[in-house]
């Protein structure tokens, strides 16, 4: 959600000279230190984020650099986020727990559809991903695809989407109790009654401020540092030009992100 990460480990080594600097960043999610212009691979680590390897060029003309961390905590969606039936979809999740997948279908009652499956990861943290540095917002986080070195449809990730169109929810639920589910709409392939009923996902998604910016936060662009307290800077609470939208450009948004959405109860746990 662009927000300042202190203490994070941070190790880059000059992929010449092969000299490593060891920085630490500050309560701003600053790091400060001597580090001369050149090429590098940088290591961080926190307690509370996924670990990542990511490179920077380090120039005295170029813009600070943004290292982009993800919480350990259970997140995801699927891809794209509205099928037709028969249609392929991905799920796209981060995990660093064995998690049981499921299909549920919301209606005028709670429907479980089916059990997708567990994921249970070959490697220690094997289903958590990273982001891509930078603005996320802008160019999506890309997961799946840009990290495992097999294809999604080779085990239970890619969903055919029901026969049966509505809005649909996926639950992932770890050994450890934590939840978390993500929307999927369905619509029929062909028309099957003489009523139509229109669900927009077009609120959702101009909401959808995953990465730190939506059509109403942050809405221009995304500002230059990330915020260390969000009541006193962030773009949450002040005007960053969606109001009657009177800026003369607007950096793009994807749609390739995530957001918990909570609806109705299911069995008693908020979904």
């Amino acid at each position: 959600m662009y927000v300042a990460i202190a203490d994070a480990q941070v190790e880059c080594v000059d992929k010449k000279s092969k000299q490593i600097y060891l920085l630490r960043s500050s309560p701003s999610g600053a790091l400060h230190g001597e580090l001369p212009d050149s090429d590098y691979e940088v290591a961080i680590s926190h307690p509370d984020f996924g670990s990542k390897i990511t490179s920077f060029l380090k120039t005295s003309s170029a813009a600070p650099a943004q290292f982009r961390l993800l919480s350990k905590k259970i997140t995801g969606y699927i891809w794209p986020k509205w099928s037709q039936s028969g249609e392929k979809a991905e799920i796209r999740f981060s995990s660093h727990e064995i998690v049981d997948a499921s299909l549920w279908r919301m209606g005028w009652e709670v429907e479980h559809i089916r059990d997708i499956g567990r994921f249970e990861p070959f490697a220690p943290k094997g289903d958590s991903q990273t982001l891509p540095d930078g603005d996320v917002s802008q160019i999506g986080a890309k997961w799946n695809h840009a990290r495992f070195q097999y294809s999604p449809d080779l085990d239970a990730r890619t969903l055919i989407a029901p026969d049966r169109s509505g809005l649909y929810y996926i639950q992932l639920k770890a050994l450890n109790g934590e939840t978390f589910t993500f929307p999927w709409i369905v619509a029929p392939k062909l028309p099957s009654a003489k009523v139509a009923v229109l669900t927009s996902n077009i609120c959702w998604n101009a909401y959808n401020d995953w990465g730190g910016r939506s059509n109403y936060v942050a809405a221009d662009k995304l500002p230059s540092a990330p915020a260390v307290s969000t009541t006193q800077n962030s773009p949450w609470f002040r005007p960053t030009g969606a109001i009657w939208w009177v800026n003369d450009v607007f950096e793009p948004l994807s749609f390739d992100g995530t957001r918990e959405t909570r609806v109705r109860p299911l069995f008693g746990e908020p979904i």
